[in-house]
């Protein structure tokens, strides 16, 4: 059955949703069960979500594809597609739920930050533009009947601030489209070698790609489940063909008799600090505990870096429109200097 694109999840409140999902689980509810009961209380179409939780196990869906069509974002569906294979459900509903918060309240945070700046340099945008187009031909018009020759350039380069600040920001967003475009189609391998190239890019993904496979291998190990066998699951999901294949680079170095910390010190996609947690794991008999504590510890890091880049973002805005009202101000103070020198 082929499902049909909504334009709205018909899940609300994602997080509070999966965290109470773990929480019945914990009760001992089965999966089902916890889905039906909270169905009804967050979903925007009950009948349709119920009908398509139903459709959906009797056609043998995985977890992961349930939630797919129930609307959870596309980045958190990584780890619950592994959920299952090593029955830790109520840890990754729990893991994938905190993600999801922190992931609203940045974007919350960044939207009150954003807001007054950007009216603020639309208006001003707006007020130079009605600027250029009413008042300085007038002013050019002043001048050439004294019989000036002036063009007022200073307030014509002044007025065209905003407009040249806009245009690099199209170019740089033209640009950033159409290298994401060209690194998409290539081998999945020659993408994280151009990836890995840029400085920026190289330290999110390597900390992205430690914490996924620490979150994930440690829930496979705490199971039960042997590594090559949880580096083989990892290689299959279809949700990141990066990890995909930086599991498969690992599975082969395992194989060849190195241990999960040879093998993350040998290749360059991770931490330089993952690897030595691992061996003191390994050496202690824990590495799952001691990967999950690893994991919440690069949570906590990256969502103290990620408040310190949005609290950047509201001064570097206002720096950008305080430099075009600068501009404003002379555009409009210098043809007046200018008229009173020639009167």
């Amino acid at each position: 059955m082929k499902w049909r694109q909504r334009k709205r999840p018909l899940l609300k409140k994602h997080d509070i949703f999966l965290q109470k999902l773990s929480d019945l689980l914990e009760d001992g509810y089965t999966f089902a069960e916890a889905l039906y009961v909270l169905l009804p209380h967050y979903t925007t179409d009950v009948v349709e979500a119920e009908r398509v939780v139903r459709q959906s196990f009797e056609d043998g869906k995985a977890i992961h594809e349930i939630f797919e069509q129930l609307g959870i974002a596309p980045q958190h569906l990584l780890l619950l597609e592994l959920a299952a294979e090593h029955s830790d459900m109520e840890r990754v509903f729990r893991v994938s739920a905190n993600q999801i918060a922190t992931r609203i309240a940045l974007e919350k945070q960044t939207q009150r930050k954003l807001m007054y700046p950007v009216a603020l340099f639309i208006g001003l945008f707006v007020s130079l533009l009605l600027f250029r187009q009413y008042f300085l031909p007038n002013m050019t018009t002043l001048f050439m009947s004294r019989g000036e020759q002036q063009q007022l350039w200073s307030t014509t380069l002044f007025l065209k601030l905003p407009d040249i600040l806009f245009l690099l920001a199209i170019s740089a967003v033209f640009i950033g489209y159409a290298a994401k475009v060209y690194i998409q189609r290539q081998p999945v391998a020659r993408q994280l070698q151009l990836l890995y190239s840029v400085p920026g890019i190289r330290q999110h993904l390597a900390t992205m790609h430690t914490l996924n496979l620490a979150h994930i291998i440690s829930g496979f190990l705490q199971s039960g489940v042997s590594l090559q066998r949880a580096l083989t699951h990892i290689e299959q999901q279809t949700k990141s063909p990066h990890l995909g294949f930086i599991a498969h680079e690992l599975k082969h170095l395992v194989l060849n008799g190195a241990t999960l910390s040879q093998a993350t010190r040998q290749t360059s996609f991770f931490r330089k600090d993952f690897s030595s947690y691992i061996a003191h794991g390994e050496f202690h008999g824990h590495i799952g505990i001691e990967l999950q504590l690893y994991a919440k510890i690069i949570e906590q890091q990256q969502q103290e870096r990620q408040k310190l880049y949005v609290s950047l973002i509201q001064p570097i805005v206002f720096s950008i429109v305080a430099l075009c009202i600068v501009g404003a101000y002379l555009a409009i103070l210098l043809p007046m200097y200018e008229m009173i020198e020639i009167m």
